[in-house]
C-alpha cells in the first residue's frame, strides 16, 4: 500500500486476489476477462482468457499480452532422465508388471483424513479397473504410506500392486508418463 506500481497483474482471478489488486496502488491493473467471483470489477484492463485446458504457464503468458509481450513458446524440461526410465523398467520387471497391459496408477493417500476416499472404496475401484478394463493397478506413494497401500492391495484381492516407496520422484514421473 505504501508503494505505487506501474502494473499489477492478477494471475489468480478470484475475489480475494481482486481485493489485493484494488488495495494496491497502481496505474494499470490487469486480470483475465473471465476471472471469477467478481474479480474483474477491480481491473482497469481485462486480458482475453486463454483456453482452460492449456498448461498453467501458457495461460499465465496470455496475461502478458496487454503489455505487448507476445507468446514465447513454453519449453518444458523433462521430468526424468533416461536412467530413471531404465531403473523403472527394472523395477516393473521385478514387480512382474506386464509391459503389454495398460497401467493405471492410483495415489489414494492424503495427509488429511477428510481427503481420503476410503480403503474399501479404493480397493473396489482397483478390482473394477482390473476386471473390467484389464489394466494393471499400481498403488503409488511414499514409504510412509506403505501400510495403508498394503491394506488396500489386500482388500483388492491381488488386483493391485503396492509400489509405496519403491520409486524415486523422477522414477515416479517416468511411471506416470506411461500410465494409461
Amino acid at each position: 500500500r505504501q508503494g505505487f506500481y506501474d502494473i499489477i497483474l492478477d494471475f489468480q482471478g478470484l475475489f480475494k486476489s481482486g481485493i489485493l489488486v484494488l488495495a494496491s496502488r497502481g496505474r494499470r491493473k490487469i486480470g483475465f476477462g473471465n476471472a471469477r467471483e467478481g474479480a474483474t470489477l477491480f481491473y482497469t484492463e481485462r486480458a482475453p482468457a486463454p483456453a482452460f485446458h492449456d498448461h498453467a504457464l501458457q495461460r499465465h503468458m496470455a496475461l502478458l499480452k496487454p503489455l505487448g509481450i507476445t507468446d514465447a513458446p513454453v519449453l518444458f524440461s523433462p521430468l526424468f532422465r533416461k536412467e530413471d526410465a531404465e531403473n523403472l523398467e527394472m523395477l516393473l520387471e521385478n514387480e512382474q508388471v506386464n509391459r503389454e497391459q495398460p497401467v493405471v496408477c492410483l495415489h489414494p493417500c492424503a495427509r488429511w483424513e477428510t481427503k481420503l476416499w476410503g480403503l474399501e472404496k479404493t480397493a473396489r475401484l482397483c478390482d473394477m479397473l482390473y476386471c473390467e478394463t484389464g489394466c494393471q493397478v499400481l498403488l503409488v506413494g511414499s514409504s510412509d504410506e506403505k501400510t495403508c497401500l498394503e491394506h488396500i492391495a489386500g482388500l483388492a484381492g491381488g488386483h493391485a500392486k503396492n509400489m509405496a516407496g519403491k520409486t524415486s520422484l523422477r522414477e515416479l514421473a517416468a511411471l506416470l508418463s506411461r500410465a494409461a
